[in-house]
């Protein structure tokens, strides 16, 4: 999150995101971070999103790899209309609405849910874009020749 003692690095208009400031900056940079750790937990054997993966996979593993890739971009983008661009009483947030801490507080659940997913499905895709058997010719150093 950009904070203020940030905003002089960017070109245009800063807009607080917090503009009522009733939270501290120290507070929102901790009370907003997401971390690997958390993800990881969240995905884990009795997590909160550990019973979704076989739901996220469901369409990769029965349509293949593009259209698996296709749907998701779809789908985040649906959520990202749904949710990320409307305040919570469902007005569209436009240029210089001031977000409030509630929409931070609701929202994040969502991020972490997004990007527990997408770390899910790009491990699929990874695992499924390369064949097996695919292997990789090495040549020593010294049968390279520099112009």
């Amino acid at each position: 999150m950009i904070d203020q003692s940030e905003a002089s690095q960017y070109d245009g208009e800063y807009i607080q995101q917090d503009a009522n400031y009733s939270t501290p900056v120290a507070a929102r940079d901790m009370f907003w971070g997401i971390t690997v750790s958390d993800i990881m937990a969240e995905l884990a054997e009795g997590g909160a999103s550990d019973d979704k993966v076989p739901m996220w996979l469901a369409d990769c593993e029965t349509n293949g790899l593009d259209e698996c890739v296709n749907n998701m971009a779809g789908s985040s983008g649906m959520i990202d209309c749904a949710d990320a661009y409307r305040h919570l009483d469902d007005d569209e947030i436009e240029y210089g609405d001031a977000l409030s801490v509630d929409y931070y507080d609701d929202r994040i659940k969502i991020v972490k849910e997004q990007l527990a997913k997408g770390g899910v499905r790009f491990a699929w895709i990874m695992n499924h874009a390369f064949p097996e058997n695919i292997t990789v010719p090495t040549t020593s150093y010294s049968n390279f020749h520099y112009y």
